[in-house]
């Protein structure tokens, strides 16, 4: 991967969980009315799924400034084992 690739990964990754934290919010803010309706187990459900979809979201963005940083470290000056 090239440097100037970077910015671009990093900017999808960051548009990608943008989306992501508003489709949470959106969950969120109808938890009134699923609590009301008696869907405690879908919110916690839909709530644990948007937490685990930014977690690794995040884990993603992490990778790929690892993986970049790494491709340009001189051999022996530090070790990285990926996937």
């Amino acid at each position: 991967m090239q440097s100037s690739l970077l910015p671009a990964l990093i900017n999808r990754e960051m548009i990608e969980l943008d989306q992501l934290v508003a489709v949470c919010l959106k969950r969120f803010a109808r938890r009134i009315e699923l609590l009301g309706a008696g869907a405690e187990d879908i919110l916690a459900d839909s709530l644990a799924t948007c937490l685990h979809s930014f977690y690794t979201g995040l884990e993603r963005l992490f990778e790929v400034i690892v993986r970049e940083r790494a491709a340009i470290l001189p051999n022996g000056t530090g070790s990285c084992s990926w996937r």
